[in-house]
C-alpha cells in the first residue's frame, strides 16, 4: 500500500518533470524486442530482464483491454531505468523512490524503474502496468481526434479515476473514509482539474475522490467498458471532455455524487450512533443484572445465617449487615 500511494503521489511531479524534457535513463536506441503493442528499450545490463517485462506488460495490457472496444494498435515505447539513473532522478524528486512506472506526456511512452520493481511483488508491479497503460491508450485517443478539438485532455481526476478503474485500485477504505469525511471537507473538483495538490495527504484524498466521482460515473454510464468507449469517441467525445471541463456540468455531476456520498454517511452516523446507544444500554444491563446477583447472594446468605440462629430474623438489612460483619470479626455480643 505505501509504494502504491508512493506511485499516485509522485504522479503530479512527474508531469512536470516529463514535460521539462529531463534526460537520462535509456538512449533512444533499437528496442530490444517489440511487438505490435510494446516497443522495448534497456541498457545492455539489463537486457536479460526483457522477456519478464514483456510478460508482464501483456498481461497488464490484455487486462487493461477488457475495459474498451476500440483497441489502441500503435506500439508504446517502454525504456527500463537501471537504479543508478532512478537515483539521479529521485535527488530532484525524493517522492520518486516508490514509484515504480510513469508515462511521459507527448509521446505516451512508459518508463520502469527497474529496482523499484524488483522490491515490489508480481501482483503490484501488474496492477501499476495496467493502471500507466490506461494513460497510454487514453493518450492516444484523444490525440487522434479530428483536428480543430480545443481539448485533447481530461481533467486530471477523471483521467486518474479511469486508471483506478480499471486497474481496480478503490479499495473499501477509500470509499469508507471519504463517508466519514463528508462532501463538505472535500475538495471541489474543478480544484483537481490541472492538477492534484502536493501535501501528501490532500494528495491521497484527490485520488480517493476521483475514484469515488468516477465510479459514480461509471454507474450513470451503465459500466466501465461504456464510459471509456464514450470518452475516446471521436464524434462524442470532444464534446464530453469539453462538458468534463466545464464547471456548470461538473458542479452538477458534484451535487449528484455528493447527494450519494451524504446517503452513505448519514447512514454510517445512524449505525455508529445506534450502537453506541446499544452499547451503553448493554453496559447499564450488565451493570444491573451484577447487582441483582450481588443482592440476590446476600439474601441467601442472610437466610442460611438466620436458620442457624446467628443472626437475629427480622431486623432490617442495615441491622443484619452490622450483626454479620460483627461475625466475621470475631466479636461477642
Amino acid at each position: 500500500m505505501r509504494r502504491r500511494l508512493g506511485q499516485l503521489m509522485g504522479a503530479a511531479a512527474l508531469a512536470l518533470w516529463a514535460l521539462s524534457g529531463a534526460r537520462g535513463g535509456v538512449a533512444a536506441t533499437d528496442p530490444l524486442w517489440e511487438t505490435p503493442f510494446f516497443r522495448f528499450h534497456a541498457p545492455p545490463a539489463l537486457a536479460e530482464t526483457a522477456g519478464f517485462y514483456g510478460d508482464i506488460l501483456e498481461r497488464a495490457r490484455r487486462r487493461a483491454a477488457e475495459h474498451w472496444s476500440v483497441p489502441l494498435n500503435t506500439p508504446v515505447a517502454v525504456y527500463l531505468w537501471p537504479r543508478e539513473s532512478w537515483e539521479s532522478l529521485e535527488r530532484d524528486q525524493p517522492a520518486m523512490r516508490d514509484v515504480l512506472a510513469f508515462v511521459r506526456g507527448g509521446d505516451q511512452s512508459m518508463v520502469i524503474n527497474h529496482f523499484g520493481c524488483r522490491r515490489a511483488g508480481l501482483s503490484e508491479l501488474e496492477t501499476t502496468l495496467t493502471h500507466e497503460y490506461v494513460h497510454c491508450y487514453l493518450g492516444r485517443a484523444l490525440g487522434d481526434w479530428p483536428a480543430g478539438v480545443e481539448r485533447r485532455r481530461l481533467p486530471r481526476w477523471l483521467e486518474e479515476g479511469l486508471a483506478m478503474a480499471v486497474a481496480n485500485q478503490r479499495g473499501w477504505w477509500d470509499a469508507t473514509s471519504l463517508r466519514w469525511l463528508g462532501p463538505r471537507r472535500m475538495i471541489p473538483l474543478m480544484d483537481l482539474a490541472d492538477d492534484f495538490p502536493a501535501e501528501p495527504s490532500r494528495q491521497r484524498l484527490a485520488y480517493r475522490q476521483s475514484a469515488s466521482a468516477v465510479q459514480f460515473l461509471i454507474e450513470e454510464n451503465r459500466g466501465l467498458t461504456a464510459l471509456i468507449d464514450r470518452v475516446v469517441d471521436p464524434v462524442e467525445g470532444p464534446s464530453f471532455v469539453a462538458s468534463a471541463w466545464s464547471p456548470a456540468v461538473v458542479a452538477g455531476l458534484e451535487q449528484r455524487w455528493h447527494a450519494t456520498v451524504r446517503l452513505g454517511w448519514r447512514w454510517m452516523l445512524i449505525f455508529t450512533t445506534a450502537g453506541f446507544a446499544w452499547a451503553v444500554v448493554m453496559v447499564v444491563a450488565l451493570l444491573a443484572w451484577r447487582r441483582r446477583r450481588e443482592l440476590a447472594r446476600r439474601r441467601l446468605s442472610r437466610w442460611a445465617m438466620e436458620a442457624e440462629g446467628l443472626i437475629a430474623a427480622g431486623t432490617s438489612d442495615e441491622e443484619q449487615d452490622a450483626e454479620i460483619e460483627r461475625l466475621l470479626r470475631g466479636e461477642e455480643k
